[in-house]
């Protein structure tokens, strides 16, 4: 874990596990895209790139649900 993921990650004290819910996430699906080449790319570079897509595109479904 880096200083930075240190600095962002809430205590885990008994407030935390009261207050916690639990989330039940949405199954995934296996598809095929066409995206340029610098999207998997750039993503690819740390590793666990397709989990960061996932996110990515998750974040953008939710800010437009929100949205309407």
């Amino acid at each position: 874990m880096t200083e930075h993921d240190r600095l962002l990650t809430p205590e885990l004290d008994e407030t935390f596990w009261r207050e916690a819910e639990l989330v039940e996430l949405d199954p995934t699906e296996r598809i095929t895209i066409r995206v340029r080449r610098s999207v998997p790319d750039r993503f690819r570079a740390p590793g666990k790139g397709w989990a960061r897509i996932d996110r990515v595109l998750e974040s953008c479904v939710r800010a437009r649900r929100g949205a309407k």
